[in-house]
């Protein structure tokens, strides 16, 4: 019995020994965290803006992100109807990377992948055959889509559309 009682009371040893390691990573971990604070909030100052700040400018890129993901999913002539959205974006973009908290080389490359997915979404935007036509008396998009020289599809009334619709002052 005596074996099994020493046994015991060496183990309640070790246990308190590894408790007491424990608490001294606790201890380093806690210090470790409170330098990390102390730096953030050096970066925080040097920008010029506080924390609320820094995680808002975060989650206006990670809004941004997801739109820009639900875009990529359209086909190019559902994306089509979205061209000024598109343009809005990227120059919400844009306007992100004059940002201080752009300075941030791990913001900036976010802000920077963004804009080329955005490039790259403008760049998949279907093209008619020819870029300009001139409205004849008579003409309509179903009509003016239809000509070979357009799209040769009247279905793509859509993109003469989207592309123009502010130039276009009557659809009827």
């Amino acid at each position: 019995m005596k074996i099994f009682q020493d046994r015991e009371q060496k183990a309640l040893q070790e246990i308190a020994l590894e408790k007491q390691k424990i608490e001294d990573i606790r201890r380093q971990i806690s210090e470790i965290d409170a330098k990390i604070a102390s730096i953030w909030n050096e970066i925080y100052a040097s920008l010029g803006v506080s924390e609320e700040e820094y995680n808002a400018f975060l989650q206006q890129i990670a809004e941004l992100e997801g739109q820009v993901s639900s875009l990529e999913r359209l086909t190019p002539d559902q994306l089509l109807s979205h061209a000024q959205e598109i343009d809005q974006l990227k120059a919400q973009v844009d306007g992100l990377l004059t940002n201080p908290i752009a300075l941030l080389k791990e913001v900036n490359n976010k802000l920077v992948a963004l804009a080329r997915r955005i490039d790259r979404l403008k760049e998949s935007l279907p093209k008619p055959k020819n870029d300009i036509y001139a409205v004849m008396r008579g003409d309509y998009l179903w009509k003016i889509s239809g000509k070979k020289q357009i799209f040769g599809d009247p279905w793509k009334w859509m993109r003469i559309y989207s592309v123009n619709r502010d130039q276009i002052r009557n659809l009827i």
